[in-house]
């Protein structure tokens, strides 16, 4: 053998001796690796699902609070209705209120006026 095979077969002897030893420890631990890797995609499963889950409960939960605003609007809607309703009643009111007033305005003052030329002309 020469002086380079010689370090070669040195040097190469154990490398060869530690990567067969790493195969075999990894070949042995394989099912424990597998194991492993199975339960982190269950975990991630199992995340997703929760995920899936809240998000479906927040759904749900969103969508009672619409139907009760949706319920609240009506009620708001029927008692803007109604308040309009009165409001215009009022303003009829008033405006017949005020007619009136200046109806009896007129009548006071043609009888003032009246009055008023009956005692220059009287």
């Amino acid at each position: 053998m020469g002086d380079a095979q010689t370090w070669a077969y040195v040097l190469g002897a154990p490398a060869w001796l530690a990567f067969l030893v790493y195969l075999v420890r990894t070949v042995r631990d394989w099912p424990n690796i597998m194991a492993q890797w199975n339960a982190r995609q269950r975990d991630k499963v199992d995340e997703k699902a929760q995920d899936w889950s809240r998000l479906r409960g927040e759904i749900e939960r969103l969508d009672g609070r619409c139907e009760r605003l949706e319920i609240a609007e009506e009620a708001c809607r029927g008692e803007l209705a109604s308040a309009k309703g009165r409001l215009a009643e009022l303003e009829g009111f008033m405006m017949g209120q005020g007619k009136a007033r200046n109806d009896a305005a007129a009548i006071v003052a043609t009888e003032r006026l009246a009055d008023r030329k009956a005692r220059e002309g009287g």
